[in-house]
């Protein structure tokens, strides 16, 4: 395992007061990895609240100097928690100087506007939900996107606004812009899912792809500039006739800084320990891992997965365990903070991803597969098609789709051969470093949006 010292990329700038105990509030949110709701200054408590930036404290604690700012940056995510994608595009442009607001849900949380870490988060009135029908969920994203455009209408109204990103899904989340595009805001789309696939793979209805797609291809014929997470992505909206080169690849990997916290690993000699942590949902193949580790357990009587994170399909991956005898060989440790999350990944001997292979899951990565490589953990993963895009063999240990006889193949593999693991992590970490790092991420997302300011095609 690498050195917490170690996980600094050359080039990130931080301050002590952004890393650390302000992280562990709450973490493994909404999206398939790290996500967390930091601590904030309340700043506003009503939906329909105004507050100026002059109110906002910002000293040398935010990292943000009290000084004339290089412009306004907006970011719309139809999400209730401000997880760690999220928080990473918003540092990235207030490092940059902008002032910057994040305009999503409240969850359980009360509407109200906060300054974290020198970001101003509005939280708007309501909360994703799951396990509701395809009308709710157009109608719950419909009533996000009158809410960010009334929001976005009366901040640029107080203060103009340069640019807005929107984060989907939905994809037609950008209709929320077309009042302060209007007035001069550049827009850029960062399209995060393939959503024409993932509706296909949710509701396996052909239909309902064709409509997605059609809001696909209107969302970036819309956008000054977009981004998507991989090639593999990118060039599948160039062949449903999207403009290839205004969209732009920023891999899903996380700013270091939000992992660099002095926790110990929660180490267990006894125990070969696997982790797989995030949404606990159908398509990210839990139930895999389950048949798997009954497999490896009659090899490897000392296997314990330990699955962190919450999400529909948690209340049925408890019940197996509970069922089938499971409980002396899988560990279920439901929502946990970041600093316990950061300590099981560092005290792990590897990470899990076994995403079902669909449509969908063929064209993206997930971030803790990033994650396992930055905390220096071995990888096993599915072998999907934009995954093996960009890792070889020899960085992570591949398993074929969907089989658990496969996936304990690999887990029994690394427990024979930690020498092997040891090599895979090495590599893994060399691929990163030649360009996969979030500061060279960091770099396309900024130089593409700012490219759009001042010329924007409006």
């Amino acid at each position: 395992m690498v050195d917490a010292g170690q996980l600094t990329e050359p080039g990130t700038r931080h301050s002590a007061s952004r890393i650390g105990p302000a992280l562990g509030a709450r973490a493994l949110g909404g999206s398939d990895t790290i996500a967390t709701h930091l601590g904030e200054v309340t700043v506003g408590a009503s939906d329909e609240s105004t507050v100026s930036m002059s109110q906002v404290p910002r000293d040398a604690s935010s990292g943000v100097a009290d000084t004339p700012s290089a412009g306004r940056v907006a970011i719309l995510r139809c999400g209730d928690v401000y997880e760690l994608p999220l928080r990473r595009e918003a540092e990235a442009f207030r490092d940059e100087g902008f002032e910057v607001d994040v305009i999503q849900l409240a969850g359980d949380d009360p509407p109200e506007i906060c300054d974290v870490d020198g970001v101003r988060v509005h939280k708007l009135g309501g909360r994703r939900t799951r396990n509701v029908s395809k009308a709710r969920y157009a109608l719950e994203y419909a009533d996000f996107v009158v809410k960010a455009a009334r929001r976005l209408h009366r901040e640029h109204k107080r203060r103009p606004f340069d640019l807005v990103q929107v984060n989907t899904m939905p994809d037609f989340l950008y209709l929320a812009t077309l009042p302060v595009r209007l007035r001069g805001a550049a827009v850029s789309v960062f399209m995060k899912e393939p959503v024409p696939e993932l509706g296909f793979t949710l509701f396996e209805s052909r239909w309902a792809e064709r409509l997605l797609r059609l809001v696909e291809r209107s969302a970036l014929a819309y956008a000054d500039v977009a981004f998507t997470v991989t090639e593999d992505l990118r060039q599948t909206y160039g062949s449903r006739g999207a403009d290839l080169d205004k969209i732009h690849v920023v891999l899903n990997c996380p700013d270091i800084r939000h992992l660099e916290i002095d926790v110990e690993p929660r180490a267990d000699d006894d125990r070969f320990v696997l982790i797989c942590h995030g949404t606990v949902e159908p398509r990210y193949g839990h139930d895999v891992i389950l048949d798997a580790i009954k497999i490896v357990a009659e090899r490897v009587p000392e296997v314990q997965l330990r699955i962190a994170g919450k999400g529909e399909h948690l209340d049925s991956v408890e019940r197996r365990i509970e069922q089938e005898g499971l409980d002396t060989h899988v560990v279920s440790l439901g929502w946990i903070s970041m600093e316990e999350l950061v300590a099981e990944l560092r005290g792990a001997d590897a990470g899990i991803v076994c995403q079902l292979s669909s449509p969908y899951s063929n064209l993206v990565h997930t971030n803790k597969m990033f994650e396992y490589i930055m905390v220096g953990i071995p990888c096993i993963s599915a072998r999907l098609d934009a995954v093996a895009s960009s890792f070889d063999a020899d960085s992570l240990l591949f398993f074929e789709p969907d089989d658990p006889q496969s996936l304990a193949e690999a887990i029994i593999g690394l427990h024979d051969d930690p020498a092997m693991g040891e090599r895979a992590v090495r590599r893994a970490r060399e691929l990163y470093d030649s360009g996969y790092r979030w500061i060279d991420q960091r770099s396309v997302l900024i130089e593409e949006s700012l490219s759009v300011l001042g010329h924007s095609s409006r």
